[in-house]
């Protein structure tokens, strides 16, 4: 491996020597913009060097101004100094010095105002906005980042706890930044920094060397206006969207501010899909509280919307657990928070719930019998696993096969839905008989409109599905005909339904039929079958239990 290195970077080398001129030529013509366009260029330069750091790139951006002839050159004691804080430092040597330049001092002295006075702000917005029985907690978070922030200019803590919050408000957090900067220029205030620009580097650099050429009294002002710019605005957006900033989310939750690291570990998780994508688009089924609790999907450049009937039902904590930096609820409608990857989000949500759909899997199982509906989720059926005994657990053992055909594993069969035991574990049959047998004695608590998919609860509240075919939602009823309906109670072995195999097979739908059992805990049970190839209707055995 060092030897591939070795070569590849020879290449690399030779490449970056023949297209690096082209790129240096564009970060100078880009100087050349913010340096030539007075007030509105150092906003641009104030804008872009807070707008970078999400993607750590503000270093590429700022140094060169820094550093280089990017930002100026002046002739200091016969020597020529190029880039603004070359400049600063040379004049701050030197004896001759009577005022700093403005003209370098302004890639520096604009972040001052939000790093002592913004920043702080913020924290303390935050905190008036934290529940009651959370502030002491949150108190001691705060007060740390903000006095960091104020002493050092460290601002990490508080920028990205934003970020994971509500990105658009460190959009406008940039966009002060920006006015910031032009602000210095405007009013002649010239202060350098080393790195970061904290009460530290205000001393040294603003206080000691004196007001005549620093101007660094005109500034306090300034931190007092910041200070309540951000505590009013943050206070503001806070309140009115319901931002789960620090002290404000559910009580499940941790209270913690965010540092890049989490950031960084958030973003990547969304574009590796950390996650598989069946369990994202579910949990987020489960987060806004369940298929039927939600209409149409849309989104826009960063945000998930719909409107929903019971905003109680709306779990933000289980939202965020699928990758979402905030959850924004206004009336009936509510925007979950993705970044940039929301098309994709958006577009495997709603491919899974067609794929729902598809095999109706609908989130509102019916009776026939108008008036007397029940709503019912088949998904949240799941949720909620049943505490197992040495007799509920034999009960799954004696369960018979409700169809004659050839048995599989659920793994084996090809539909992801059910493959992936987004339904529970389980096993299916490819029928070749024309009954449907209960597989157990039970109640039935849910039948589909169009009779092809049913629940059977046993004695010890296992949910069992009996799916009839895969795809056959789409027949409307055509060639099934169940003879129980809700309430019903079923025996072990009973006849409890035709089916029509020819008219489903010359629909080109699937005759495999998944049977799974909704509320076993997968993460403890596994479901397996007994017997390899084929099964009658009603024969014992065919399935055992395992202990994971």
């Amino acid at each position: 491996m060092p030897i591939i290195c070795t070569f590849a970077y020879i290449v690399v080398g030779f490449i970056s020597f023949a297209i690096w001129p082209v790129i240096q030529q564009g970060i100078f013509s880009i100087g050349r913009v913010v340096t030539g366009s007075g007030d509105i260029g150092i906003f641009i330069f104030g804008f872009m060097e807070r707008i970078l750091i999400p993607f750590g790139l503000h270093h590429i951006w700022y140094i060169p101004f820094w550093q280089t002839g990017l930002g100026g050159s002046a002739m200091i004691d016969g020597t020529m100094v190029s880039g603004a804080q070359n400049i600063f430092f040379a004049e701050l040597v030197s004896p001759n010095t009577t005022r700093f330049s403005i003209d370098a001092a302004k890639f520096m002295t604009g972040k001052y105002s939000f790093m002592m006075g913004g920043l702080p702000g913020a924290a303390l917005a935050m905190y008036h906005c934290a529940k009651p029985n959370k502030k002491k907690i949150v108190g001691g978070l705060l007060l740390s980042a903000a006095l960091t922030s104020f002493l050092t200019g460290i601002t990490e803590p508080i920028e990205f706890t934003f970020l994971f919050v509500a990105p658009f408000v460190f959009v406008v957090h940039c966009i002060f930044a920006g006015i910031s900067f032009a602000l210095m220029r405007i009013l002649d205030i010239a202060i350098g920094t080393t790195f970061s620009c904290g009460l530290i580097d205000f001393t040294l650099y603003g206080i000691l060397p004196g007001s005549s050429k620093t101007h660094w009294v005109r500034l306090l002002p300034i931190f007092v206006i910041y200070f309540v710019l951000y505590y009013f605005f943050f206070k503001f957006v806070i309140q009115k969207w319901n931002l789960k900033t620090p002290g404000r989310e559910d009580d499940d939750e941790d209270t913690k501010l965010y540092t890049k690291d989490d950031y960084n570990t958030m973003r990547d998780s969304r574009k590796q899909g950390a996650v598989a994508e069946d369990t994202v688009s579910q949990a987020i089924i489960d987060g806004l509280g369940g298929l039927d609790n939600f209409g149409d999907v849309t989104c826009c450049a960063t945000r998930l919307r719909m409107r929903v009937n019971n905003m109680d039902l709306v779990n933000e904590a289980a939202l965020k657990r699928t990758g979402a930096m905030g959850v924004i609820k206004k009336g009936s409608g509510i925007q979950v928070v993705y970044g940039p990857t929301v098309s994709v989000i958006k577009s495997n949500l709603t491919e899974y719930i067609e794929k729902i759909k598809e095999h109706g899997m609908e989130a509102s199982f019916a009776q026939e019998k108008p008036g007397r509906n029940i709503d019912l989720n088949v998904l949240n059926l799941s949720e909620d696993s049943i505490n197992e005994n040495y007799e509920s657990l034999e009960a799954i053992n004696q369960i018979i096969a409700p169809y004659k055909g050839k048995i599989y594993d659920i793994e084996n069969i090809s539909d992801k839905i059910f493959n992936t035991k987004v339904l529970g574990d389980g096993f299916a049959i490819e029928i070749e008989g024309d009954e449907i047998i209960a597989p157990t004695d039970g109640t039935v608590v849910n039948v589909y409109t169009t009779e092809h998919a049913f629940i059977i609860q046993d004695k010890f509240g296992h949910n069992i599905l009996i799916h009839v075919g895969l795809g056959t939602s789409g027949l409307n009823g055509e060639g099934i005909k169940l003879f129980k309906k809700i309430g019903d109670t079923v025996k072990k072995g009973e006849k409890i339904g035709t089916l029509d195999r020819n008219a489903i097979t010359k629909a080109g739908i699937s005759l495999v039929s998944p049977v799974t059992f909704l509320n076993v805990d997968k993460a403890k049970y596994g479901i397996k079958v007994e017997k390899a190839g084929n099964v009658e209707a009603g024969e014992e055995t065919v399935i055992f239990i395992t202990k994971k």
